[in-house]
């Protein structure tokens, strides 16, 4: 991605908070507020992530391997160029000492573009004429037809991202200064565990009148135990609070006090 076009996907993100009327102090407030609002969609993609698999269109090898791998929306991404490769035809060219060469265009459809696919000996490495993997980051579909051809079972990770991938946020990261900076995802992932046990207790729960009965019983029961702790940990209860939902509720308070949506839609990743 050039630095042009990150500029352009920043400048079209923030213009929905700035303006050229803005005075400097509204300029500091407004872009203030953006940045709030994009670190809370990405939370909430993040936690999406967690939460929810995407369900296969076909079954195949590549799919069933970049589910786990990918974010959601990388892999709906994905997901579009492998569909797609079933609809183009190979062909050999030519081969050097180091190098082979194939043609790929699109079947039933001779005035469709045609493609050059290279494999690099030497390297082990394929390289499609289009472009894509090197510009947008996600293999296309005229290397995934070629893969498919010769019966690749996994999508070899070189072909792999990190900065796609539900892991791209995990390890350390080292700031300019040569500081490691660990990010704290320990909220994020407590929270997502206790809602699908909920969810799992609700749909059990729903099977008759007597199970329903105990689930609303049982709710009622912790939240009194909860609420009676709570009381006699007053000041325990407020550090943990502070420390540990107050923190990574910040973005969302901020957002709701400056009179801001906080309804969730989905970024691009690449943002």
């Amino acid at each position: 991605m050039s630095s042009s076009q990150r500029a352009e996907s920043g400048h079209a993100f923030f213009k929905t908070f700035v303006s050229k009327n803005n005075s400097l102090m509204d300029f500091m407030i407004q872009f203030g507020r953006g940045l709030v609002r994009q670190r809370h969609e990405e939370l909430m993609a993040d936690h999406k992530d967690l939460l929810e698999k995407p369900k296969l269109r076909i079954n195949h090898d590549f799919l069933e391997q970049m589910v786990d791998i990918y974010t959601n929306e990388m892999y709906f991404k994905f997901e579009a160029e492998v569909c797609d490769s079933f609809n183009y035809k190979l062909q050999f060219v030519r081969e050097t000492e180091n190098r082979r060469v194939y043609q790929i265009q699109r079947k039933k459809l001779a005035t469709s573009k045609v493609r050059e696919i290279v494999y690099d000996k030497d390297l082990d490495l394929v390289s499609c004429s289009c472009k894509k993997f090197e510009s947008v980051g996600i293999v296309c579909t005229h290397i995934i037809s070629y893969l498919m051809k010769f019966d690749a079972e996994i999508l070899p990770n070189k072909y792999i991202l990190k900065r796609w991938t539900k892991s791209a946020k995990l390890g350390t990261v080292v700031d300019d200064k040569g500081m490691q900076i660990s990010p704290d995802n320990s909220y994020l992932l407590t929270r997502s565990q206790f809602i699908q046990s909920s969810l799992e207790l609700v749909d059990k729960s729903l099977v008759c009148e007597e199970t329903r009965k105990m689930f609303t019983d049982g709710v009622r029961i912790i939240n009194e135990q909860i609420d009676q702790f709570n009381s006699s940990h007053m000041v325990s209860g407020r550090m943990v609070a502070k420390s540990f939902t107050e923190k990574n509720n910040q973005m969302s308070s901020n957002l709701m006090d400056d009179g801001t949506s906080v309804g969730c839609k989905e970024l691009h990743r690449e943002k």
